[in-house]
């Protein structure tokens, strides 16, 4: 078993993603690291612990925004269809296999190698009216 299998990843709603310090400061004080990205007017990302392997992942998204909608549209898909969902276990199993280290470049690889299965499946799921209305959190 390697990192990715140990990996927790959290998506975080908020009101407003901006000011970043509004809860940066609050996750930097629970061990997270933010990892400054062009994807943070939509989507900061954090960290824990500050290096690799990483054991926690948090995504923070505007509640009630488009990137919320798109992730939680994926989510529900996979769960509907496990055939979809074993496909990209697989895709992530042999992209991390080549592309797991501490190294930056490489974990950017790993996740662009994700990217044109995500972006269809998102398309996919959209189109067909996920994300689905749920009781409760997800």
């Amino acid at each position: 078993m390697d990192a990715t299998d140990r990996t927790i990843d959290i998506q975080v709603f908020v009101a407003t993603l901006q000011p970043l310090s509004a809860y940066a400061a609050r996750l930097e004080v629970l061990g997270y690291t933010h990892v400054p990205h062009p994807d943070d007017s939509f989507c900061p990302f954090f960290h824990r612990p500050r290096h690799w392997p990483h054991s926690h992942h948090v995504h923070v998204v505007e509640r009630g925004g488009r990137e919320e909608r798109r992730t939680l549209a994926f989510r529900d898909y996979l769960r509907d269809h496990p055939d979809a969902a074993r496909e990209y276990e697989a895709l992530k199993r042999a992209s991390a296999a080549q592309a797991l280290s501490a190294d930056p470049a490489s974990l950017e690889r790993y996740a662009a190698a994700k990217t044109d299965f995500v972006e269809h499946v998102v398309a996919l799921a959209l189109d067909r009216g996920y994300p689905r209305e749920r009781s409760g959190a997800g």
